[in-house]
């Protein structure tokens, strides 16, 4: 039943299918693309912080309900986890997402709160569905910001 105000899940994966392939600037502009008609969609408002508590808006997203489905004959209720779903949302948004973040490319413009809305995936719980991929994502996005400081510090001692 709270399914039928959820956003569609055609229109999500839609979506998350633009931008296939991109890279670069591209795959840059793609990925913000998405989080800002995910907001828009899922709140009716793209500078939403849709990790916080007090959002305001309904959240008609609802990211983790989208990747489960009731089971219609089992008794006791029970619930299906839908791969296919969360595989597409990991590597449609959330790597990259991870991996602009690591390249320090997710600051809020225009109000577009990227990084909370990277948080509000992690907190979902979708990067289970991409496990091995996110823990490579991390150690690369570790090494990246360990290199940019240790430059940042070396130009800062060596002035």
């Amino acid at each position: 039943e709270y399914q039928k105000w959820l956003v569609p899940w055609e229109q999500v994966e839609d979506l998350l299918a633009t931008g296939k392939g991109a890279t670069g600037e591209e795959l840059v502009t793609a990925t913000k693309y998405k989080v800002e008609r995910l907001l828009s969609l899922g709140y009716g408002d793209t500078t939403v912080d849709a990790f916080a508590a007090e959002r305001g808006p309904l959240d008609k997203l609802q990211i983790w309900n989208q990747l489960v489905a009731a089971d219609p004959d089992a008794d006791p209720p029970s619930y299906h986890i839908l791969q296919v779903r969360g595989l597409l949302v990991c590597r449609g948004l959330l790597l990259p997402l991870m991996n602009l973040c690591a390249s320090c490319s997710l600051s809020t413009v225009q109000g577009v709160r990227y990084k909370r809305f990277l948080r509000y995936l992690l907190a979902s719980g979708v990067a289970a569905f991409c496990g091995v991929e996110i823990q490579r994502v991390v150690q690369s996005a570790r090494e990246k910001l360990a290199r940019k400081f240790k430059d940042a510090f070396g130009r800062a001692a060596a002035e």
